[in-house]
């Protein structure tokens, strides 16, 4: 989290200054000019979980590729995501993960019901809502929208409807469990590489 952290402060302290570019006469102000759409991406080392009533909030951490940190590894992937000719103005910033999202598991410690037992799969009662880029970078239609927000069952998530997620996403429990109490959930997120685990309590 403190990378990430790192990477707020730097952002913000950009956005305080004043950018300009010399086009035509014109300057550009309160932001920053960049050939690039996304501004950074994170190879992923660990999700950060927190709860807000029945929804699982995802921040993923790790090392930060940008242009300032890590600028040869940056173009590498601004070009395999079609991100080198935005050349526009950046007002605030756009961050991806440095993977896609291969499947989410997640389990608890008790019984959600007669069909979903402890310690069992409960992917099948959660809806992951995400943020992706890859439209807007592929068409390249910039003025039309920021990035598409979807939405799908946890169990339905694959890598090839994940590109280029934004490092901020969410996991909302539709049906409660039957009983009140404290429950204990065990979530895991492969990516094609590891898969990066943690636990979350939510109280019902």
């Amino acid at each position: 989290m403190k990378q990430i952290l790192t990477f707020i402060i730097f952002a913000l302290f950009a956005m305080l200054q004043i950018s300009c570019n010399d086009k035509g006469g014109e300057g550009y102000h309160g932001g920053i000019y960049s050939k690039n759409y996304i501004a950074c991406y994170v190879d992923c080392d660990s999700a950060v979980l927190k709860v807000f009533d029945n929804r699982i909030d995802i921040v993923f951490d790790g090392e930060i590729v940008n242009s300032v940190h890590n600028p040869q590894k940056f173009d590498s992937l601004a070009k395999a995501n079609n991100d080198t000719k935005y050349n526009g103005l950046i007002v605030g910033f756009h961050d991806s993960i440095n993977d896609s999202i291969f499947s989410i598991s997640i389990k608890c410690d008790k019984d959600i019901d007669e069909s979903h037992l402890a310690g069992s799969e409960l992917n099948d009662l959660f809806t992951f809502k995400y943020k992706s880029y890859y439209t807007v970078l592929q068409e390249q239609n910039y003025d039309r929208y920021e990035s598409d927000r979807k939405q799908l069952k946890a169990k339905d998530v694959t890598a090839s409807k994940t590109p280029v997620v934004s490092i901020e996403c969410s996991l909302t429990l539709d049906t409660p469990p039957a009983k009140s109490g404290i429950y204990t959930f065990d979530v895991s997120i492969k990516l094609s590489k590891k898969t990066l685990k943690n636990t979350v309590s939510m109280e019902f």
